[in-house]
């Protein structure tokens, strides 16, 4: 316009700015940072870094410790391979976010570090949508079903939380295959707690079979929590 003839490029949004007040019509002013696309070819740290840029559940810190224990965890699954290392960590770490809408709220009770261990073990076999309830039901956030979370608890009851997270660790896995059905438990996970029946656990299972061995073998484990443990 011939008004702004001869203003600087600032005095001139701020004309513009003016005139769409007075006209009526709402200005929105926003700033962000926009997340670089990151190639298939970039690093293993490029790729966690690109995966966790808009995690909302993740404070920076979370991110911080999670990425550095799935790196090492890479790095020690591929030593001195980076394509492999940024193929792994593309597919890990975008479960990341995910993992975490289940387990931030698990900060009061549980370190943060211990829970960044967690989730970077699971990501690299995490997927399905059994494998969701069945952590939500293992952290205890969801009701523990007869089927298996709750036997589990009552076999295990005087394991620390840390024993519990990594007995978490072993058993998710398993429900990888079950896919979207929450019902289901692997067959090979029933079988810790009952030789038949579809809940609960009694002395034919493998696990109560194997505390009642270690019990007559080692009695000088009188710690219960020292028995369920070995």
């Amino acid at each position: 316009a011939a008004e702004d003839a001869g203003k600087n490029p600032a005095a001139q949004l701020a004309g513009a700015a003016t005139k769409l007040t007075q006209a009526g019509t709402p200005l929105f002013v926003v700033q962000a940072d926009r997340a670089l696309d990151v190639p298939s070819t970039a690093s293993a740290a490029q790729q966690c870094d690109a995966a966790l840029w808009a995690a909302e559940k993740m404070d920076e810190d979370d991110k911080r410790l999670c990425a550095t224990r799935l790196l090492g965890m890479i790095e020690e699954y591929a030593p001195g391979d980076s394509a492999k290392q940024a193929s792994v960590a593309r597919a890990a770490a975008k479960h990341l976010p995910e993992l975490y809408e289940t387990l931030k709220p698990m900060e009061v009770v549980i370190a943060s570090p211990l829970l960044a261990q967690l989730a970077a073990n699971l990501a690299p076999s995490w997927g399905a949508a059994a494998q969701r309830t069945a952590l939500r039901e293992g952290l205890g956030v969801a009701a523990p079903r007869d089927k298996f979370w709750k036997p589990l608890g009552n076999v295990t009851a005087n394991l620390s939380i840390d024993d519990k997270l990594w007995l978490l660790l072993d058993v998710l896995p398993h429900y990888l295959s079950c896919g979207d059905d929450a019902d289901a438990v692997p067959p090979a996970l029933a079988g810790l707690l009952r030789a038949s029946g579809d809940a609960g656990w009694d002395a034919s299972g493998v696990l109560p079979r194997a505390i009642a061995i270690v019990q007559e073998k080692v009695p000088d484990l009188v710690e219960p929590r020292e028995t369920q443990l070995v």
